[in-house]
């Protein structure tokens, strides 16, 4: 359990914070198997005046607190806690906090063998 993640201990830590920060728990080098990459979970706090996430990826993400309205390119939409939705790699996709409850969520995306060395 050396590299254990207490997730909903993470997910309550950056529901506390009142900045906007990405905190990467599990590094893909970390979880690479022959070269073959790995997986990067990040939680995210996501402050009122809006969070870009970046487009470098296709990403998965979760919303696990809160509500809000992500534009996906020229697409734009509520989420809330518990909504999944994917953003594909050379995708803006722009989150704004909605209501008084910290919105933060989960992004996974695979980096390759390049990235995670």
């Amino acid at each position: 359990m050396g590299g254990a993640v207490y997730l909903e201990r993470e997910i309550d830590r950056m529901a506390g914070s009142s900045v906007r920060q990405r905190r990467v728990l599990t590094q893909a080098a970390a979880i690479d198997r022959d070269g073959s990459g790995g997986l990067e979970l990040a939680v995210s706090r996501v402050p009122p005046g809006g969070y870009q996430l970046p487009a470098d990826r296709f990403r998965a993400v979760s919303v696990v607190r809160g509500s809000g309205r992500v534009q996906l390119g020229p697409a734009a939409g509520t989420v809330r806690q518990h909504d999944h939705f994917g953003v594909p790699a050379g995708m803006t996709a722009t989150l704004h906090q909605m209501g008084e409850e910290p919105l933060v969520i989960l992004d996974a995306l695979i980096r390759g063998l390049a990235d995670v060395l």
